[in-house]
């Protein structure tokens, strides 16, 4: 169960957004990607790991307090707007994960408590689900060449959602 659902505090709220820092791609061996500041495309080949950088808030928060999300993933166009690949809960905590689910959520770097910055680095190419959690990667295999765009999203318990988009090219 999500304790979430158990929980009906007076006067909670959340009209807030939540907010994707940072998106990074690495190889299959924790190698990063480059990805370039200006509207330049990446250009992928082989197995790919989407990292989201992302927090939530809720209403009345102070800015500083980050809390984690409700659900991460990710989805694939191709030039003319159709859907190549659709994962947009690859990570989601309708019910708590399984503890060992842990390195399956989180990227090194992730960080959490009371004093210091909270980071939350998610893996959004694995899945994690209750009691499924397991290693994903995007691959190409399927894809013709030519240019595409990565579409990541995180969403909080109330249906806020963000995005950040990353335009890529396949080459072979």
């Amino acid at each position: 169960m999500n304790a979430l659902d158990a929980l009906i505090l007076p006067g909670i709220s959340d009209g807030i957004t939540p907010t994707i820092d940072k998106v990074t791609l690495f190889n299959e061996n924790w190698g990063e990607i480059e990805t370039p500041s200006t509207t330049a495309r990446i250009k992928l080949a082989g197995k790919i790991r989407v990292v989201v950088k992302a927090f939530d808030r809720i209403d009345g928060d102070a800015d500083r307090r980050r809390l984690g999300v409700y659900s991460v993933g990710y989805a694939v166009y191709d030039n003319g707007g159709n859907i190549v690949v659709d994962h947009r809960a690859s990570i989601n905590f309708k019910r708590m994960p399984d503890e060992r689910a842990v390195p399956f959520v989180y990227a090194l770097g992730s960080k959490s408590g009371a004093t210091g910055e909270t980071i939350f680095n998610y893996i959004a190419t694995n899945e994690v689900a209750a009691d499924t959690y397991k290693e994903g990667f995007w691959t190409f295999a399927n894809y013709q060449p030519g240019q595409y765009l990565l579409r990541v999203f995180v969403s909080d318990y109330f249906g806020n959602t963000a995005t950040k988009d990353i335009a890529f090219e396949v080459t072979k």
